[in-house]
């Protein structure tokens, strides 16, 4: 299940790759939060304003809480989700 929800007046938005049992929110930096399942597994990621999308690998492997691969291409990969819906809809 694969959702993006976009709210252009705040220029916020949630990527959601899947429904499950929440676990805990690790904060990724002032605007940007990722959701993860019980398991660890990443529920998704929500950008509190994504006029900034600059995450790289590095900078992931830096936060503390984001040690994981697989989280940090996930992380990647909703940012580059988000960059390309909002340029597919022209906003």
């Amino acid at each position: 299940m694969l959702d993006i929800s976009i709210d252009l007046g705040f220029q916020s938005a949630l990527v959601r790759f899947k429904r499950g049992e929440y676990g805990r929110t690790i904060d990724l930096d002032e605007s940007t939060m990722l959701d993860l399942a019980i398991d660890g597994t990443v529920l998704g990621v929500e950008f509190l304003y994504f006029g900034e999308l600059e995450f790289t690998r590095d900078s992931l492997a830096a936060v503390k809480g984001v040690e994981d691969s697989a989280v940090i291409e996930a992380i990647l990969q909703a940012q580059t989700l988000l960059i390309n819906e909002l340029a597919s809809a022209n906003l």
